[in-house]
Formats: structure tokens, sequence, C-alpha cells
């Protein structure tokens, strides 16, 4: 195997490739597309193959985090190991199969320019692994690239739950969010209030705006029951209504997690009732 980096040759690069133009295809609304690329990620990075075995290398090295340097050069020498037990020829083969897999199966001239989250690094680590590999491999750039992986190793990773959409450009982020707009005025049209689709929008877009919009709905929900109450006189309405405010007037909007966007398209749906019925 060459030790020179080539994209298309890179697991790491081409999973991620991959990952990518499901979710990409699915935000279109193209379920062929998605399909068909999901295929091949499940028959080329099947459990058993040498793809498999290499992906798993790769990702350990770029999730895990350690403290120290010297605890850093051990798991670059178990890494080292791992590298080479690897069926090289198979791997080749099977690198090979899956060029041809996306090349010819999904026949898109734009797959291999998707910006990819932390490219260099991934690139470097597989860089380093074919070097391991080779007899005669070049120190100066295995020496160097070695350095950059202990310094990943021993820096704090961001939570894969924190990624979003301040990984894409600003092209790709409108483009994005203008796809999703679309598909949700298409598919949920007459069956969200405004102040749903607002909630929908605020999420997807991942832009800060998401607690504001909930504050905004907790605000006119709050004030709406207060109405309701001192206008009606049903007990159990009531009753019922206060045990949803104090609920509300509790909820933390520092955890923004998709159960509490959940609450908050149900509150919405109320504060839309109660007007309504004024």
């Amino acid at each position: 195997m060459s030790t020179k980096h080539s994209k298309r040759r890179d697991s790491g690069i081409m999973y991620e490739l991959l990952v990518r133009a499901v979710s990409q295809a699915l935000v279109e609304g193209d379920e062929k597309g998605s399909k068909k690329a999901l295929r091949i990620l499940k028959k080329v990075f099947a459990s058993g193959t040498e793809l498999q075995r290499e992906l798993r290398l790769i990702m350990s090295l770029m999730q895990t985090t350690v403290t120290n340097q010297s605890v850093a050069t051990s798991i670059l020498q178990e890494a080292k190991l791992a590298a080479r037990m690897h069926d090289v020829t198979k791997l080749d083969r099977e690198k090979s199969i899956l060029i041809r897999e996306v090349n010819h199966g999904l026949n898109d001239p734009g797959f291999y320019d998707q910006p990819i989250r932390s490219y260099r690094m991934l690139a470097t680590i597989q860089t380093l692994i074919n070097d391991w590999r080779t007899p005669e491999p070049d120190l100066k750039r295995a020496a160097e690239y070695e350095d950059k992986l202990v310094e990943w190793l021993t820096t704090a990773k961001e939570d894969a739950s924190d990624v979003g959409m301040s990984d894409l450009t600003r092209g790709e982020q409108r483009l994005l969010v203008r796809s999703m707009s679309k598909r949700l005025d298409e598919k949920w049209r007459g069956k969200l209030n405004e102040a749903q689709t607002n909630i929908i929008r605020a999420k997807a877009q991942d832009d800060g705006t998401l607690e504001g919009t909930l504050k905004g709905i907790q605000k006119s929900l709050v004030e709406g029951i207060q109405a309701y109450k001192t206008t009606h006189a049903e007990a159990y309405e009531t009753q019922k209504l206060g045990d949803v405010e104090k609920q509300l007037v509790a909820e933390n909007l520092d955890a923004l997690d998709d159960a509490m966007v959940s609450r908050f398209m149900l509150y919405a749906k109320l504060d839309e009732e109660l007007k309504q019925e004024d």
C-alpha cells in the first residue's frame, strides 16, 4: 500500500463521507439515495472486514483522551502493533471495492468534496497507520505525525452531542436549514401551529435562538393560564392548569434537551387552545 495519503483510501474519511451522504439525502427527502449510501456503508464496513478493523483503530485514536504524554505514547505503541496485525492485502482489496461501490453505486460527482469534521487529524492517523506498516517509512514525517497524535490524545475532545450546525460553513447551514424548513412545511402544514413550527426550526438551526423561542412560549402560556383562571370557576380545570403552570415555571432552560423540546411542543398547543377559548 502506498504511504502517500489518499482521501479515497482513508477508512475514517470514507466512513464519514458515507454517513454524511446518508444524512444529507434524508434531509433532502431523497430516500432512494439515502438507502444506497446506507447499503454501501453496511456492506463495506461489515463486522469481520479489515476495513472495519482499521476503522475501529482510527476511531479509537480519534476519541480517546488521556491525561499525560507517557500514557499517550503507550497507546501509540499499542496502536502500531494493532495496525501491523491487519491483513494489508485484503484491506487494500476492500478499499478498492469501497471506491468502486461509491463511484458506481452513488454516481455523485460531489461525494468526495463534502467537508469532513477533523479531516486533518483523520488524514494524519491514516498516514501514520500506513507508515507503521511500511518496511521503509518516512521517519521524519512519522515522528512529526506521532507528535501531533500525542498532542491530540492529550487534548479534551468535544462531546459528540455538542457537534451540530457549527461544523458546517455558513452556506451549508443556509442550504440545510432551507431544505429542512421546506420538508417541515410540506409534511406538517396544517398540523402544527406557528409556535410549534418555530420550536422545530430553532432546534434544527442550532443558532442560539431556541432558548428565546421557548421563553416566549413560557411567558405567553403563564399569562394565558392566569387569565383563564380568573375568568373560569371550574375547580378541576383550574387545578390542572395550576399544576401545568408550576411545571412550566420550574422548567430549567439551561438544559435544552429533546425531552424539554417535546414538552414545549405540548405547551405551545395548550397556549393556542387557551387563546381560542378566550
